[in-house]
């Protein structure tokens, strides 16, 4: 908190034509009257006051059409992998939208019990009734996250089936939950039929050009840390196989500049409709009020930047794609952090919200 304190203190009309990171149209580029040097020195100064600020890796900015930074740090380059944490929700919830645009999934008001028949007897007729929808915005009773009850719930045979089984019977709000989070999978993979890198691979990191091959895909834990290290793209899976909902996505500044880019465009990217115009404003639209930003959606925060709405998604340990459409900007940072840690490592996301509010957006009209 006291590191949050610390850190607190033009044009739309190639949004959806921007068919390159370095620029649209012909002549001098909207972007140009951006100096990325000055964006750097104000973010580094805001970011000297913090313990933790050794710790960032990457600082990549998009600002009209152009990248006008892509700083790296501590020995990092443009092709490091860094666990994103939770941004991981975000990815998957797009991968929802995708589903639910093609039929896949039948919408946000499906039910649990049409989703996951086959666990239709670990639910009491309360959660069978939960929609997807709450689930995504963290509004279904599932708990908030608690380190003792994760390693249960994460090292059990069928984490879907405990999840389940062990909601809040009486709800009270929005409880951030990676348990939630991890249903979420479950239940995008019994839509497909298909993996849920699997699926990425096909609607959303093939179309984007992120590359995930070769790729750790094995049970997240201690076991297994050393490769999950070593991988350039990383996407562990639970007990049961599913793909984590949740967080241990491994991925590289540049490519999650990409999904902050999809967004800005409206889903669009090269002329193709990735991802449903109408998913992009539903994720990014308030469902629920929550004590840390403006609001939540389905798996992105929702904020402001300097005045401007603005929406990000955002990890554990300083991990934000940052999006403020009437400034034409997108922001990703990235940190290392301890995988083992006690929680306490790394940049407060929330800060960084507010580093961009206060540091970079002030500068991108």
């Amino acid at each position: 908190m006291d590191r949050f304190r610390r850190l607190l203190s033009a044009g739309l009309a190639c949004l959806l034509g921007m068919t390159a990171l370095n620029g649209c149209g012909s002549g001098r580029s909207a972007g140009a009257a951006v100096d990325g040097t000055v964006i750097v020195r104000r973010a580094e100064q805001h970011l000297s006051a913090d313990p933790a600020h050794g710790q960032l890796r990457a600082l990549v900015v998009l600002a009209a059409g152009r990248t006008v930074v892509e700083k790296y740090y501590g020995g990092a380059t443009a092709s490091s992998a860094w666990d994103v944490e939770s941004v991981t929700k975000s990815i998957v919830s797009t991968l929802v939208g995708i589903a639910i645009g093609d039929g896949t999934i039948p919408g946000v008001d499906a039910t649990l019990a049409e989703l996951l028949p086959e666990y239709r007897r670990d639910m009491t007729p309360a959660t069978a009734r939960v929609t997807l929808g709450e689930v995504l915005s963290m509004t279904a009773g599932f708990p908030e996250d608690d380190l003792t009850v994760a390693r249960r719930w994460q090292t059990v045979e069928d984490p879907a089936r405990y999840i389940l089984r062990h909601r809040d019977p009486d709800p009270e709000g929005f409880a951030y939950s990676n348990q939630g989070a991890q249903l979420v999978a479950a239940i995008l993979t019994r839509a497909t039929g298909m993996p849920v890198l699997a699926y990425a691979r096909t609607k959303l990191f093939g179309p984007l050009g992120i590359p995930s091959r070769p790729a750790f895909t094995g049970l997240a834990g201690d076991a297994q840390l050393g490769a999950w290290t070593r991988a350039a793209f990383a996407w562990p899976v639970d007990p049961a196989g599913i793909h984590l909902g949740w967080g241990l996505v491994k991925m590289r500044a540049v490519d999650l500049l990409k999904l902050g880019r999809l967004y800005l465009q409206g889903g669009r990217w090269h002329g193709r409709q990735v991802v449903p115009k109408a998913w992009v404003r539903q994720a990014t639209s308030s469902k629920a009020v929550d004590a840390l930003m403006s609001g939540y959606g389905y798996e992105w925060w929702l904020t402001e930047a300097d005045g401007a709405p603005a929406y990000l998604a955002a990890g554990f340990g300083g991990q934000i794609v940052e999006v403020v459409p009437e400034r034409n900007l997108v922001v990703v940072m990235l940190t290392e952090i301890d995988p083992l840690g006690d929680g306490g490592e790394g940049l407060d996301w929330q800060g960084l919200a507010f580093l961009v509010s206060d540091a970079i957006a002030p500068l991108v009209h």
